[in-house]
């Protein structure tokens, strides 16, 4: 399982070379991010195997915009901007990693082993 770490640390060595891809955000000094990025070299490192196979899992996984912008224009009526879309993909993504985290809490206080389910 060293692809993950590996394909990781590549992912890492992009990004340090690569500019920014937000036209919106303030320049950072170069020393700044580069201290920021080998940081985030040194947590990575430091992760399980398990560990770096959820953090990969993280990193891949969203939420559609259009779907994001669907469901706020159907509540509000109001057509989201591209930043709202994206950020409601983020709070999303956080707020289904919390329920998936606690209902394998419950299952294991359950002890249940199998996949995640209600109860009906």
């Amino acid at each position: 399982m060293s692809s993950v770490k590996d394909r990781l640390k590549a992912e890492l060595a992009s990004s340090q070379s690569g500019a920014s891809t937000s036209g919106a955000k303030e320049p950072t000094p170069p020393e700044a991010e580069t201290e920021e990025k080998a940081k985030l070299q040194v947590l990575v490192s430091a992760l399980s195997e398990e560990q770096l196979d959820t953090y990969e899992a993280f990193r891949r996984s969203k939420f559609p915009q259009s779907m994001m912008r669907k469901i706020v224009h159907t509540m509000t009526g109001v057509m989201p901007s591209s930043n709202c879309c994206i950020a409601l993909s983020g709070i999303t993504k956080v707020l289904v990693g919390q329920i998936v985290e606690e209902s394998l809490e419950v299952q294991d206080g359950l002890k249940e082993t199998g996949p995640i389910h209600p109860n009906t």
